[in-house]
Formats: C-alpha cells, structure tokens, sequence
C-alpha cells in the first residue's frame, strides 16, 4: 500500500455561490463545473492504493461496496460463484470469506447491499424479502431476518431509522407509491414515511436505483433524474447543492419516457442517466457521467470552492491509474475500482 498526494490538473476553477431555485423555492449551494482550455489550475488529492492479494478461488469478480472497519477491508462482489464478501487486512493481505451463494441456512442466491453496526454485518438479498446478520468479530452467521422489501441500499439515520430505496413495484401506502426513497422502521424493517417524490416513471427509471450516503453526520442522497444533492430534514427533503456540469443538462421528462431512449440519448448532449453516479466524502466531491461519446469526472475541494470538468482520460493521467468504475463513498473516502488482469483489482481511496 502506498500513499501519495497527487496533482489532479484541472480547467478552469469556479468559486461556488449560493443561489435559490426560483421554481422550488429551495436554497442550495450552486457548484459550476467549468471545461476550460485557457487556464490551468490544480486540485490535490489524497490517495491511498491497495492492491488486493489473489488467494485460491478467492478472484473478486465486481467490486460494488467497500467498508473500512479498524485495520480491515470489508468488500461485497454480488457476482462471485462463492462469497459475496471478502476481508482483507489495510495493507491488501486476504483474510478470510463469508456470506456464502446458495439457499441454505445462513447463505444468499445474489446479495446487493451490506450495513455494519457495533457488533453486526448485515446484507440484504436482491429481489429477495431477508436480511442475514454475521457477527462483526468472527463473521459466523447469527440470524436471517424477514422484511416487507428487498433493501437495495441500507443507510442508518438514527438507532431508530433506515434510509433505503423503495422498489417501484411496491406501493405499500398511497402517499409513498411514488417516492424514490423510504424512511423504514429499524426493528420491523416496515416503511414509516416517502421521501424524494420520482419524477418519470418509466422502463429506464424501473431500472435505476437512486442512492444514499453518510458525509459530515448528515445523511445526503441523490436520483439519475436530477441536478441535485438533497439532505434530510425532518424527515423530508432539502437540497444543499444543486450541481452545474459546463454547458450539459439532464434529459428532459419526455426524453427518458421515450420506449427508444438509449437509442435517442447517445445521438444528443444530454447526460446519460444510466452513467451518472455521486460520490462525496467530507473534504471532496466527485460526479462521473456520460454525455454524447465521451465520459467526464467532476471535482470539487471543499475546503478551497475549487471545481472542475475533466474528460475521463484527463482525470485518469492526472492521478496515475485507469479507474474501472467508483463503488461508492463513504464519510472519509471514494473508492475507485482498477482491474488488474489475471489479478485481483486494485482499490484506491481518495479523501
């Protein structure tokens, strides 16, 4: 493992302002991502390599969701024929697997989504109503549990309360059949309250997930449809940054609601939705997405309002690895995804 601060070249640098939304009434901090040719400035980030040992049959197959507990490395690959989670030690050492693929007691048929508490890993099943807990400390399986709906992303609000996704084939009340995210109940796992009302409802949109994540001990959460990062409060919704990517806009409704819309999308600028994925830590926050044939990354450092749009492959040679794709964030890092062929990837945290 290796740490190294690395120059990130960016074009053109925009302090952000705050703006309110003249339709929403919502006050949100505008960030601009600007492409600029003519001036040349730099964003350091902090990042840290870990290549990941290849031990036995143990060949990670698709990273989707790291964890950093103590000195331990906690990774979930929904793909693997075995164990959908693997233990490294800090330094990439393979320790051990657990949440083995089947239909016995304590296994899974295709996990997709874990949360870790004081003493507990839970994972969730894809397309399946259970969750099953392990222990923290020796990864033994303890219990499955039942619940109204398969948890596709797990964020603890309080000891209370959940944030999770809400599958669109599930109405469970009127007031939360079209809301992208539910508060849920911590011990009955039942959904209390909607939160982030969907704006299209279409073949594209049952095919996405919104997501959520734990910066700066606030819960924030994001969609594919929209320009926004939204926090809770009180149990609703409020945006805290409404995000500007140089000249390109998000589809319009009538666009994603077309049966043909990937055939229709690569043929305009518009962002991609399918492409489009958030990730924030408490000191940087990145975007990556696709519009037109090319991908983009953007920036932006907290602690100096600096942004910036950069093509895929500028961002790429600025910090010295070819990222397969980012797995998710967590309060203090990024994770970018490096594959490595005949190889375990590479996993580089970015603060």
């Amino acid at each position: 493992m290796k740490t190294k601060l690395l120059p990130v070249i960016i074009l053109s640098l925009l302090v952000c302002s705050c703006e309110q939304s003249k339709k929403d009434v919502i006050d949100a901090q505008l960030i601009h991502f600007q492409l600029n040719d003519n001036e040349e400035n730099e964003i350091k980030l902090d990042i840290t390599e870990v290549q990941l040992e290849l031990k036995g049959n143990d060949f990670i197959t698709y990273v989707t969701q790291v964890a950093k507990i103590d000195d331990k490395i906690y990774i979930l690959d929904p793909m693997t024929p075995n164990t959908f989670m693997s233990v490294y030690s800090d330094q990439g050492k393979f320790l051990e697997s657990f949440g083995h693929k089947g239909r016995g007691r304590g296994e899974l048929f295709q996990a997709c989504s874990f949360m870790v508490d004081d003493s507990t890993i839970n994972l969730s099943e894809m397309n399946v109503e259970k969750l099953v807990t392990y222990s923290l400390n020796t990864h033994k399986f303890l219990y499955s549990t039942d619940i109204p709906f398969t948890l596709t992303q797990i964020i603890e609000i309080n000891d209370n309360e959940l944030l999770a996704p809400k599958p669109l084939n599930n109405n469970f009340e009127a007031d939360m059949a079209d809301c992208r995210f539910v508060i849920v109940d911590k011990k009955t796992y039942r959904p209390t309250k909607g939160v982030l009302k969907e704006i299209a409802r279409t073949h594209v949109g049952k095919a996405l997930s919104p997501w959520a994540y734990k910066v700066d001990d606030s819960i924030h959460f994001a969609d594919n449809f929209r320009p926004y990062i939204y926090t809770l409060d009180n149990g609703s919704e409020k945006a805290v940054y409404r995000l500007q990517y140089g000249d390109f806009e998000f589809p319009p409704v009538e666009l994603i609601e077309n049966k043909d819309y990937y055939n229709s999308i690569i043929k305009t600028d518009y962002i991609h939705i399918q492409s489009y994925g958030i990730y924030e830590t408490t000191k940087t926050l990145l975007a990556s997405f696709t519009a037109g044939d090319d991908e983009y990354i953007a920036l932006y450092d907290k602690a100096s309002g600096k942004s910036s749009l950069l093509k895929n492959k500028e961002f790429e040679d600025a910090i010295g690895y070819k990222v397969s794709h980012f797995s998710n964030s967590t309060e203090n890092m990024i994770v970018g995804v490096v594959e490595n062929e005949q190889s375990n990837p590479t996993l580089i945290f970015i603060k």
